[in-house]
């Protein structure tokens, strides 16, 4: 009898191990299977965020400039920020046999939303190359070839360079530098008032510069 009460005692317990290693066994897996479910999220993630930051570098590596005038396709083209009118006026097709380019300074680095005007051989004659103007201190043909001075004498705020900013009356170094900033920020202006959300330029310096500035 006793041999029957021990050899019962073996088995249950013999069961009972068994039932206990299946369910450590079947915890590992979970854990495992968990763990590689946080590993792919992750990197997942990872990816999704360096996806963004490319997006978000490659939008502020680029820009769109209007290329007119004797060029083989005028149109507004999107190339990187480090390209000079040179490469612009490349992707318009080069320049026609009409075309007077010597007036332009094909190595100015383009600024978003600048116009190349690129002018004809008529249109510059008797201007004086040296300076990029002709006598009167405007350059003919409508707009600038080599600076931010436009045909009527006004400077055009948003291709001017800081130092022809300055020649504007009210706006000093510090002035002309924060166009330029707000000009690499914020695009380019859309009318002649929206310089004055130049901190600095209010109602009075505009009233100063409003009939010597154009966009």
């Amino acid at each position: 009898m006793r041999r029957l009460i021990l050899t019962i005692m073996f088995v249950f317990l013999s069961m009972s191990l068994i039932v206990l290693s299946g369910c450590a066994q079947s915890g590992s897996h979970d854990e495992i299977a968990l763990d590689e479910q946080i590993t792919k999220q992750k990197e997942a993630d990872g990816k999704t965020g360096s996806d963004n930051e490319t997006e978000e570098k490659d939008s502020s590596e680029i820009v769109s400039v209007y290329i007119c005038g004797c060029v083989a396709s005028p149109g507004v083209y999107t190339l990187s920020a480090s390209c000079r009118i040179t490469d612009a006026i490349q992707a318009a097709g080069g320049i026609t046999d009409q075309a007077d380019a010597q007036v332009l300074n094909l190595a100015l680095l383009l600024t978003d939303g600048m116009r190349i005007y690129v002018p004809s051989i008529d249109e510059t004659q008797g201007m004086d190359r040296a300076a990029g103007t002709d006598a009167a201190g405007s350059s003919p043909g409508g707009e600038s070839f080599q600076s931010g001075t436009a045909a009527s004498g006004r400077v055009n705020i948003n291709t001017a360079s800081k130092d022809e900013l300055m020649t504007l009356p009210g706006i000093g170094e510090n002035k002309a530098e924060s166009i330029l900033d707000y000009r690499k920020t914020q695009g380019a202006f859309s009318s002649i008032e929206d310089i004055m959300n130049i901190s600095g330029i209010k109602q009075g310096v505009f009233e100063k510069i409003k009939d010597r500035i154009t966009v």
